[in-house]
């Protein structure tokens, strides 16, 4: 039997449809904007809390997909994929910011586009996958170019000149810093812009310009304290540290690398622990400190192990060699630099190439192989004069 209605009834019973169809809407929006809020918070927890940044990225990811919000879930897998990252999870970081690329390409949200392919470079970088890296940066470029952001422009031309530093191009790594400085500058971003002067700062100790680096650091590192900047700031420590060493006040030196050290512990920044690691375990070289030289060494080789990053294990084989050769074990000396060549050619880590040549042409010459240490000081020579920066 079929119920006819009459038409008040019919009227409000449309009503009711039309107030449900309504608190749906309601509903389903406030879920969004919670959503959205939870994406804000979870990134600006990242740099001092990355659980807690994470534990909120993936309730935002399961709310969004739960609600079909194609934003929601790319600004989550975004999030999650940059703490993977700072993590040294590369290959996870990698293959979720694709997934992130693909939803704001649906979105036509090319600005989220720009930042994951940014961080894909990134990620190859620090994995010392420079030429991956490169092509990234050029690809991320021209996004950003196209959608005149300036902020992001200027944030690539910065890592493409990391990746210029990391190969040892002082000179074209230096050009890069600087057009990344010129535009925080003009768009008076000074958090940014701050960054930038560290980097330009450890190209210049990296010179030989160790007391005006470590003024220019001491800068950067207050401008970072004021802007509540960890990962700067762990930098500057490093840095300033590194500077102290090369002038010959290791107490100091090792004061500021603690802090460092302090800080990137709490990041879980493993590529910066072994960073400082290494300069812990050089000036414990010069203070003929060997044992815990090379503890610190073998603690890099270690990370380097876990994280993949193939750069940073050749670095832990040279100064264990170094580490022989000071106590004059030659013979595997040797083998500790050419085990570490191996490593760096496909890498081409120009800096670290050059000074295995020079420490095998010091090795071999001590052994009487005066052949063999002609040919590795021309090889030194060679990449000494392409990592220049005059």
């Amino acid at each position: 039997m079929v119920m006819m209605l009459n038409k008040k009834e019919l009227i409000v019973l449309l009503y009711l449809f039309f107030l449900a169809g309504i608190s749906g809407v309601i509903a389903q929006n406030k879920q969004i904007a919670l959503v959205d809020s939870m994406i804000v918070q979870a990134e600006k927890s990242r740099d001092h809390d990355m659980e807690k940044s994470w534990a909120i990225s993936q309730k935002a990811l399961s709310l969004s997909i739960g609600l079909k919000y194609n934003r929601g879930i790319a600004f989550s897998y975004k999030n999650i994929a940059t703490i993977s990252m700072f993590r040294s999870d590369f290959d996870f970081a990698i293959a979720t910011y694709h997934k992130a690329i693909g939803l704001f390409n649906i979105e036509h949200f090319m600005k989220g586009v720009s930042d994951c392919s940014n961080n894909i470079a990134l990620s190859y970088s620090m994995n010392s996958k420079f030429d991956s890296a490169l092509l990234y940066y050029k690809k991320t470029l021209q996004i950003e170019e196209w959608i005149d952001d300036k902020v992001a422009i200027a944030q690539t031309y910065e890592n493409i000149g990391v990746v210029y530093y990391y190969r040892g191009n002082s000179k074209l790594a230096l050009s890069q810093f600087l057009k990344a400085a010129i535009i925080f500058y003009k768009i008076g971003d000074y958090s940014l812009l701050n960054r930038t002067i560290v980097s330009i700062s450890a190209v210049i100790s990296d010179n030989g310009y160790h007391e005006l680096s470590v003024k220019l650091h001491k800068v950067a590192l207050f401008m970072a304290i004021y802007f509540g900047d960890l990962r700067i700031m762990s930098t500057c420590y490093n840095n300033i540290g590194f500077s102290y060493s090369n002038l010959g006040e290791y107490n100091l030196a090792l004061e500021y690398l603690n802090y460092s050290l302090e800080i990137k512990e709490r990041l879980e920044d493993k590529e910066g622990m072994m960073i400082t690691l290494g300069v812990v375990g050089s000036i414990y070289r010069q203070q003929e400190r060997y044992d815990l030289s090379n503890q610190m060494y073998t603690n890099i080789i270690k990370i380097s192990e876990e994280v993949d990053d193939k750069r940073q294990t050749a670095i832990g084989l040279t100064y264990i060699g170094e580490n022989l050769r000071a106590q004059g074990v030659l013979d595997k000396a040797i083998n500790y630099y050419l085990h570490s060549l191996e490593i760096l050619m496909p890498l081409r880590a120009m800096n670290e190439i050059r000074d295995n040549y020079l420490y095998l042409a010091i090795a071999n010459y001590k052994l009487g192989f005066h052949e063999k240490a002609k040919f590795n000081y021309h090889q030194y020579k060679a990449y000494s004069d392409s990592t220049s920066l005059n």
